[in-house]
């Protein structure tokens, strides 16, 4: 951080930091990769916010819509300042995502940084429409406050669970474990399973007794499932009073890994599909082979590590590590 404050500040290039361009990635602008939820945690944006304003300011624009939507003026405070409860529930997990990795890439910009491309895994893919120019600020996050309302009032409590285990292992747990469902796919042998507490608890059980590995996720619902569909309907009335405008920049669904032009425009279906359907990570992996340079913004560096093992040739850097 120091080397960057010292560039940031128009200190001559010598002891704190020197510049130059790296061979591998020599005139490509990088693909910004937005995590999905469950990396969140208090405090996230302390020490960007502290050090650079336009993250201090993006955070700030944040909350005034938080606040507007909810009637609750503690975002910052929980964000920034570190307090509230250590484990959040999805109607603040979905827009503290969103803020902060707005708030990133707003950064990155102000770096001089901007995509060639952005990819979103789960509800990530609404900062990727953001950036994108699909979305105004503001009114994405009002939609991401909005889906996360809706998916804790209206969906079931669920459960995830990521099984590191091939296709075929994961049909057999569909077919002993009735309601548990695909929900993503990260892998060749990495899946996400979802569905009621006992059911993601029936697989667990299942995956343990063959010695299989696994990890619950941090979350209180089950994306990407049925347990959503009764939010749904809300969701699209939600979504159809929003802007949605044609991107500016390339968009790698994070449904199918289908590459939308600059000029395509989502729309209300679209964003309620993007909701439900199965999220396949692995397909967005595929399409970004080639890709030298790609950068993930969140709260952790969960993509990155997917990123290196499925594409070891690109370089691909967490803006979480990167602060620090």
């Amino acid at each position: 951080m120091a080397g960057l404050d010292a560039f940031l500040s128009g200190a001559p290039e010598g002891e704190a930091y020197t510049t130059g361009v790296a061979d591998r990635v020599r005139e490509s602008r990088p693909v910004f990769l937005f995590s999905g939820q469950g990396g969140g945690h208090p405090g996230m944006g302390a020490e960007l916010a502290a050090r650079f304003p336009v993250v201090a300011e993006a955070l700030e624009v944040c909350a005034r819509v938080y606040a507007e939507e909810t009637g609750q003026d503690d975002f910052l405070d929980r964000i920034v300042g570190g307090q509230g409860p250590g484990r959040w529930d999805t109607a603040f997990a979905q827009p503290a995502l969103f803020a902060l990795q707005i708030a990133q890439a707003r950064l990155w910009e102000r770096l001089g940084i901007t995509p060639v491309r952005v990819a979103g895994h789960s509800v990530g893919a609404y900062a990727a429409l953001c950036v994108a120019g699909a979305l105004e600020t503001q009114d994405a996050m009002r939609l991401v406050c909005g889906r996360g309302r809706l998916m804790l009032e209206r969906a079931a409590p669920g459960a995830m669970v990521s099984a590191f285990v091939p296709r075929t292992r994961v049909r057999e747990l569909l077919a002993a474990v009735p309601g548990l469902e695909l929900a993503v796919v990260n892998g060749v042998t990495h899946h996400v399973l979802g569905g009621s507490p006992e059911a993601v608890d029936a697989a667990r059980a299942l995956l343990a007794a063959r010695g299989e590995a696994y990890e619950v996720l941090a979350v209180d619902r089950a994306f990407h499932t049925a347990l959503l569909d009764p939010a749904l309907e809300d969701f699209r009335v939600l979504a159809d009073k929003v802007e949605l405008r044609p991107l500016h920049t390339e968009f790698v669904d994070g449904i199918d890994g289908t590459v939308h032009p600059a000029g395509w425009r989502p729309d209300a279906a679209y964003l309620v599909a993007q909701a439900r359907r199965t999220a396949d990570f692995a397909a967005v992996l595929d399409r970004l082979a080639g890709s030298p340079l790609l950068l993930e913004l969140g709260p952790s560096a969960v993509l990155t590590g997917m990123v290196r093992r499925a594409l070891p040739d690109a370089v691909c850097v967490p803006t979480r590590q990167w602060e620090r």
